[in-house]
This record gives structure tokens, C-alpha cells and sequence, in this order.
């Protein structure tokens, strides 16, 4: 197997309810209109919303790993093209530890605030 990280479609009402609880737990995280969860082994590691050109995400803070935030990347950004939105933001946390691997991937939409979030632009 290439990986146990998979992106699945958030298709029934308990699956919702468990990412968004999931998310809670994760010291009080939230995640926007969910989408789609990312699984590792049976386990809610994350969840994205492709609802928007905008992605929001949550990734947990104790169970999501570089390799898996790769892999849950890639499967979003699939996700993006397949809905005809190859172009997107995406926001992180400076302070979050994969947000070097967006800033290698992607171009950050600037703007003049000096926050702690950054939208990263997907260009085509």
C-alpha cells in the first residue's frame, strides 16, 4: 500500500457529527461545512471543506503527520480540479507545522495584515 491516509467523501449525518466532534475534542478546533474526512487507520485525522474556491481545513493536532498531510493535500487538490476549481485559497497557521509545506507548493495571497494566518493561492 503507497499509504493509509485516505480522503473520503462526508456522506451521511453520524460521519458529519463525528468529524465535527472529532474537531471539538482537538482542543476545541472547528472545521467549516465539512466535505470530506481524512482517515488513517480508522481514524478521523482531519477533515477538509471544498464547498468555496476557499478550502478550509483542520488537521489534528496529535494525529496528523507530514506524510499524511502530503497525501490529504493531494487528495484535496484532486478534489479542487475534479469540482472545476483548480484555482483556490487555503488558509494555515504560520504556526502550524505543515505550513512549510504549503509554502513550498504554493504562492500566499498577500495582503497588508500582519496576522498569524496565511491563504495560500493555488495558481494555475
Amino acid at each position: 500500500m503507497i499509504t493509509d491516509t485516505i480522503v473520503i467523501p462526508i456522506d451521511s449525518n453520524e460521519l458529519l457529527l463525528k468529524v465535527q466532534n472529532e474537531a471539538r475534542e482537538d482542543k476545541g478546533h472547528h472545521i467549516f461545512n465539512p466535505t470530506h474526512a481524512i482517515m488513517r487507520n480508522g481514524e478521523i485525522i482531519g477533515a477538509f471543506s471544498v464547498w468555496s474556491p476557499t478550502c478550509h481545513c483542520w488537521m489534528h493536532t496529535d494525529r496528523m503527520s507530514s506524510k499524511s498531510f502530503k497525501m490529504a493535500y493531494q487528495g484535496m487538490d484532486t478534489l479542487m480540479r475534479q469540482q472545476k476549481t483548480p484555482e483556490y485559497l487555503i488558509n494555515m497557521h504560520r504556526s502550524s507545522p505543515f505550513y512549510d509545506i504549503l509554502d513550498k507548493r504554493m504562492d500566499q495571497y498577500t495582503n497588508d495584515a500582519e496576522e498569524d494566518w496565511v491563504l495560500f493561492w493555488n495558481k494555475v
